[in-house]
């Protein structure tokens, strides 16, 4: 079941109707969620009403923040334990950069990986988080697993206790985005995101980033990709898209479209990866540079190239100035 939000948003005419809307939201969506897992309706009023108060109090007018709290509460069998812990936060305000929000999202996160989680799980957690949300289009579960060279059941574990915050879909080839944008913005903003496991600096992960753009286009990258019959014209094969999908996959077309822009924001990278980086780069230009603008050509978007191509060189630039 999921919290309809448009549906409350319609009533929205005045500000002072937004907690009588948010009230109605949390009764309304809880109530259904009791029934659903029979008997427990029976058993007590729940939500109550002091509790209810408290929520929307919390909530701070933030629409975002109730479907969070929604979500956390009835990601398991045990929605009152989770009622209780949200309802002992620290109250929030109507900033979503506030500690609301950002309460919010810490107690998520050290509810579901504080038990015997390694630190190699954590650094394989931030780089798939990272990718989710950094990524300039959302890939799929199979398509994050192919760029990352990972197992599609490793992303769902790492992934495990976040499904309040990042949508998962049980389709292997549906997109894997966050369900708000705060959430990203928590998570890579080191003054909010206070614990070491969890943030996400940007630069230094566009670098990883790149580096995987990098070294898959150097594994699947190679001359008539799509084997396209001699001297045709793009226009003239008709099953182009069936063929760039077969051959390409949404992970090679990804990484060919935007390791450019990963790359000049890739600041703040270590040494190992600034190094692995200008390998890749001088492999990338001496073994693949035609084969890559044949994937632009056929994604009919090759104009790309003279961006990537920009930023590559601005990057290295900036490398270079900063090592003399």
């Amino acid at each position: 079941m999921r919290p309809h939000t448009e549906v409350f948003l319609l009533h929205l005419v005045e500000p002072i109707s937004v907690d009588r809307d948010i009230t109605l939201f949390l009764k309304t969506y809880l109530s259904e969620f009791a029934a659903s897992i029979g008997g427990f309706s029976r058993v007590l009023s729940w939500p109550a009403e002091n509790d209810v108060a408290t929520l929307v109090k919390k909530s701070g007018g933030l629409f975002i923040y109730t479907e969070t709290i929604l979500k956390l509460v009835t990601a398991d069998n045990s929605p009152m334990d989770r009622l209780r812990l949200i309802i002992s936060m620290p109250d929030s305000t109507t900033d979503e950069g506030s500690s609301g929000l950002d309460g919010l999202y810490n107690q998520i996160i050290e509810d579901g990986y504080t038990k015997g989680v390694s630190d190699s799980f954590f650094e394989q957690l931030r780089l798939i988080l990272a990718t989710i949300v950094l990524v300039f289009n959302p890939l799929s579960r199979s398509s994050l697993a192919t760029l990352l060279d990972v197992g599609s059941r490793t992303i769902l574990a790492s992934l495990r206790s976040l499904h309040s915050l990042i949508l998962v879909p049980d389709n292997n080839s549906d997109p894997i985005r966050p369900f708000h944008k705060s959430f990203p913005d928590y998570v890579t903003d080191q003054s909010r995101c206070k614990d070491a496991k969890y943030y996400i600096n940007p630069g230094v992960y566009h670098a990883k980033i790149v580096i995987r753009c990098l070294e898959l286009m150097d594994l699947r990258l190679k001359k008539n990709i799509c084997n396209l019959p001699k001297y045709a014209m793009n226009e003239d094969v008709t099953d182009l898209p069936t063929r760039r999908m077969q051959y390409i996959g949404d992970a090679v077309d990804y990484s060919c479209r935007f390791w450019g822009k990963h790359l000049m924001l890739a600041s703040g990278a270590d040494e190992g990866d600034v190094a692995q980086i200008l390998v890749l780069l001088n492999n990338f230009f001496r073994r693949h540079l035609l084969t890559w603008l044949e994937v632009l050509s056929i994604g009919n978007d090759l104009s790309r190239a003279i961006h990537s191509l920009l930023d590559a060189e601005q990057w290295v630039i900036n490398v270079s100035s900063s090592t003399c």
